[in-house]
């Protein structure tokens, strides 16, 4: 990376340059992307198959209606063959109509479990910001197995009741399914990873 754009970061890390400049030196000349979601969705793709996981990149433009996309997500799941992941990178959007509270990658996360349930053992949709944040909450996102909807009817909750009032983060940390790491001090929108273990 060119010592200029090194200058640049460093002043915004030191809070003496504005998050999102708006004009100045920045807006001359060619703007040159250093990373985004499809680096991110390469770079996990990578640490998985150094894992022996057989991963490869699916969409990295991944859009719409979470709970629409992490059913389509968990199907996607059921489909690979055993040992097998995608890894996909975008960002997803929720209508919010009730009053819980969550994120588009715990709501993602929770619909794929709810299309999950009953269908092979292990596979799994993870949904996370590469932030850190997710919402207006504490998660960075969440997990969706064929155990969601049972861990949840355990603690006397609805699955379904959760995802239809937009309250995926109190059912997820209920059922020990949300993803916490904190902020990571970068973004590069979201990643989604579908997996189908061996066993």
């Amino acid at each position: 990376m060119p010592d200029a754009v090194r200058a640049v970061l460093r002043e915004g890390a030191a809070g003496r340059r504005p998050e999102t400049a708006k004009a100045g030196p920045a807006f001359t000349g060619p703007a040159v992307v250093i990373a985004d979601g499809a680096a991110a969705a390469r770079g996990a793709a990578a640490a998985a198959r150094a894992r022996g996981i057989s991963a490869r990149v699916g969409s990295t433009a991944v859009e719409g209606e979470a709970r629409r996309v992490g059913a389509r997500l968990a199907s996607d799941a059921c489909r690979l063959t055993p040992g097998g992941m995608l890894v996909c990178a975008g960002e997803t959007t929720v209508s919010v109509a009730g009053t819980g509270r969550g994120g588009r990658n715990q709501e993602l996360a929770l619909a794929a479990g709810i299309a999950l349930e009953d269908r092979p053992e292990g596979v799994l949709v993870v949904s996370f910001a590469t932030d850190g944040v997710d919402g207006s909450t504490d998660g960075a996102g969440g997990i969706g197995d064929p155990g969601t909807v049972a861990r949840g009817r355990a603690r006397g909750l609805s699955a379904a009741a959760a995802l239809n009032a937009n309250d995926s983060h109190t059912y997820l940390a209920a059922t020990g399914d949300l993803l916490r790491c904190g902020p990571t001090g970068t973004n590069v929108g979201d990643l989604v990873l579908a997996y189908r273990p061996r066993r």
